[in-house]
């Protein structure tokens, strides 16, 4: 027992005397490591769960918003077909998108408009001309007006013009659309007092510039039937 204690006593940490403090020195500072050690780690994973909760939270936000502007496109084009169904006296398909049983053709944003979904009963055009025609805010929105031909127009004689309800002079039909729209109503567009009634809708945009004044412009276009 004696010769055991006598071998311990060989080792600095085993001492006694003077040389426990030292042994408290170590313990201390291995004490501290492990402690140490202990804070890092945990630390380190509640940053890691942190992030992941934070992660799937701007997930679930992500796939929410994702759900909403799908839902708000779905609708904006559910409430296009169910436009075109009226122009054209499409009751039937009306019924079934409110029915939720619409399975035919969807409308597409095409050159900043809807495609037709009746492509030999209803043409969907853009308002050739309308920035040249003063301001058009108090037209914002829609309207409704008739195709008035000019035949006496300097520069094409098939042209057709977008003519408001109450006379304003909006703009023109295409110039590449006019035997389109022709062909599709029948029209003689040589004849000036022939009139075809169209709905439409005008927009007031604004663009920046290269001297940071905003330019406003109108975009507009016209449904045209059969």
């Amino acid at each position: 027992m004696g010769k055991s204690l006598e071998v311990l006593g060989e080792f600095p940490i085993f001492a006694v005397g003077t040389n426990y403090q030292q042994f408290m020195e170590v313990f201390v500072i291995i004490t501290f490591i492990v402690v140490v050690s202990i804070y890092i780690y945990y630390d380190h994973h509640r940053s890691i769960r942190y992030r992941e909760k934070m992660e799937k939270e701007a997930m679930m936000h992500d796939q929410e918003r994702a759900k909403e502007i799908a839902r708000m496109n779905t609708l904006i084009f559910v409430n296009e077909v169910k436009h075109q169904a009226a122009l054209v006296g499409d009751q039937a398909t009306i019924e079934a998108v409110d029915a939720d049983k619409y399975d035919g053709p969807i409308p597409y944003e095409k050159h900043g408009r809807f495609t037709s979904i009746y492509p030999d009963r209803l043409l969907i055009l853009s308002i050739a001309g309308i920035n040249y025609r003063g301001n058009l805010s108090a037209y914002v929105g829609d309207f409704k007006g008739v195709l008035v031909p000019e035949p006496k127009n300097d520069y094409d004689p098939k042209a057709i013009k977008v003519v408001c309800e109450d006379g304003k002079h909006l703009g023109y039909v295409p110039e590449f659309e006019t035997d389109h729209v022709r062909n599709l109503i029948g029209a003689n567009v040589s004849d000036p007092s022939w009139r075809h009634r169209i709905t439409g809708t005008i927009e007031e945009c604004e663009e920046d510039t290269y001297d940071d004044k905003p330019r406003k412009f109108f975009v507009g276009e016209i449904y045209i039937t059969k």
